[in-house]
């Protein structure tokens, strides 16, 4: 099932009977930590230290069946969450399917994982929930649902999709960002509040335009490169961050087997663009980042030696890169 249809599902299932293992996993951080609180809810609060366990890791495998195994106290269910950002191994795999076979009665397990580390545990009897990026007419209705929160605000169709476009579609931003503009709005949000207050998300827009690249899609890339231009950003500053971003994503390209969370301090980002840049990679070989790499590097000299001009240089780059 998707994000949105997991409050639903789990509505029916406070009567019918929960699936015993959940596996949610995306590229939305946010999407992905909602999922988690949702199965948090479920549990009664005043009983919620003795039914809700947290473990990290394949080697925590066993304690958190072990944890399942435990009827509820004071209360109808008991949730499990089991992180896990490296693949497990057939042991782990043998240990889940016998658990899926014979669950605990009234217990829920939830594996929050990374996308490579779900596409390996995906079982018979797991439900999946997937948490990845959305878009249009979904995106527009959890930002409707955020606007509900109490303090309750309107916002224009407008200031909407400009909130969407600025903020690259991260769910992780927007909430953030409608947060501040229910303080700053007096009553319904405006496109004027939303372009006061909201920054451009350029940074994003790096990832998409090598996203783009790696597709070779070239009418997306050069939508992106216009996005730049109309936003200021010169043609030697737009090659210097292409440069960074590829150099990125060769580093992460070539250290697979860390987590997100220590690639994220490693190359000075946030944990969530790990998860972007992961699916960015999956177009890309390590050959092709290097030679990316290499050619943006001699493009970045030509500049500042003059042997080239500035003015179509980006254009020009993206070009090439399409073609590597």
């Amino acid at each position: 099932m998707k994000y949105f249809e997991l409050k639903v599902h789990i509505g029916a299932c406070m009567t019918g009977g929960f699936a015993p293992v959940y596996l949610v996993h995306g590229d939305d951080d946010w999407l992905c930590s909602e999922a988690l609180k949702a199965f948090k809810e479920i549990l009664s609060p005043d009983y919620l230290d003795f039914n809700y366990s947290s473990f990290e890791g394949e080697d925590a495998l066993g304690d958190a069946l072990a944890a399942l195994d435990t009827f509820p106290v004071f209360d109808e269910h008991r949730v499990v969450v089991l992180t896990l950002r490296q693949p497990i191994g057939e042991a782990s795999l043998a240990m889940l399917k016998d658990y899926i076979a014979s669950p605990m009665s009234g217990s829920v397990l939830v594996i929050d994982a990374d996308d490579a580390v779900a596409k390996a545990i995906k079982l018979k009897g797991i439900e999946d929930v997937g948490c990845d990026s959305l878009k249009d007419d979904d995106l527009r209705a959890e930002v409707a649902k955020l606007l509900r929160r109490p303090p309750a605000k309107q916002m224009s169709p407008s200031a909407v999709e400009e909130l969407i476009r600025r903020t690259a579609g991260s769910m992780a931003r927007i909430a953030s960002e409608i947060t501040k503009l229910k303080a700053y709005s007096d009553t319904e949000i405006s496109l004027g509040d939303v372009k006061d207050m909201v920054t451009e998300d350029l940074d994003f827009q790096y990832y998409a335009l090598a996203d783009a690249v790696s597709t070779k899609n070239a009418n997306e890339a050069l939508k992106i490169l216009n996005f730049f231009e109309i936003n200021g950003v010169r043609s030697v500053t737009l090659l210097n961050n292409m440069y960074e971003k590829y150099r990125r994503l060769l580093h992460l390209s070539l250290n697979r087997s860390r987590t997100n969370d220590e690639m994220a301090v490693l190359l000075g980002v946030k944990p969530g663009a790990i998860h972007f840049m992961k699916r960015t990679l999956e177009n890309y070989s390590q050959v092709r980042l290097k030679k990316s790499v290499d050619y943006l590097h001699r493009k970045q000299f030509d500049i500042v030696s003059g042997r080239c001009s500035e003015q179509n240089a980006a254009h020009e780059a993206v070009l090439e890169l399409l073609n590597i």
